[in-house]
């Protein structure tokens, strides 16, 4: 009977060392299959910032347009500041599903690094790969953001400049202090006294 305890032990024992040994060689590869994630995630960010840049410009030429256009007894509205404050808005949409997406991609690839654990960290930094679960489109697609950000471009000779409201850089704590800000000036208007 001991013998047959001893014998199911080293079986045992031996089964939990080469599920071991069979989870350390997968290693390498799911390192390089993260990375290969990530990078994959990486370029659909960026080709998406450039698929939407192109939407976005035909989405203020047909604002222009229709600015352009005479309406029903009034006439175009194209240097009026509603033209300013549609193509303005227009840009705070685009940056606004920018941000929805970077947000996802960010998340994406902090999934793949919280599935790594101590031996992948360890394959990382002896194969010169620890930068692998990073996202270079984040600086690459500035220059088309800064041009959604700016209050001018895009906008036809003679069109009043907009603000743009950009919601990439805004946050609850910037919202909270405008609506405290806003709480403590004193009412204005006809029937305040």
């Amino acid at each position: 009977m001991l013998i047959g305890i001893a014998g199911g032990a080293t079986g045992a024992t031996l089964t939990i060392l080469y599920g071991a040994v069979q989870r350390f060689r997968a290693v390498p590869g799911e390192v390089d299959e993260h990375d290969r994630l990530a990078r994959a995630r990486d370029d659909d960010l960026a080709q998406w910032v450039a698929d939407d840049h192109m939407r976005l410009t035909r989405e203020m030429r047909g604002i222009s347009n229709q600015m352009a256009a005479p309406g029903e007894g009034q006439g175009s509205q194209f240097h009026s500041g509603a033209h300013g404050r549609a193509l303005a808005h227009a840009k705070e949409r685009a940056l606004h599903a920018y941000r929805d997406q970077e947000r996802e991609a960010q998340r994406f690839v902090a999934a793949l690094a919280a599935a790594e654990i101590w031996v992948h960290r360890d394959q990382r930094r002896q194969t010169d790969k620890e930068s692998g679960l990073k996202l270079t489109a984040l600086a690459r697609v500035q220059p088309v953001l800064d041009c959604w950000r700016s209050s001018t471009w895009g906008h036809p000779p003679g069109v009043a400049a907009a603000d743009v409201n950009d919601p990439t850089r805004r946050s609850l704590d910037s919202v909270l202090s405008d609506l405290k800000s806003e709480a403590s000036r004193p009412a204005t208007g006809d029937g305040d006294a």
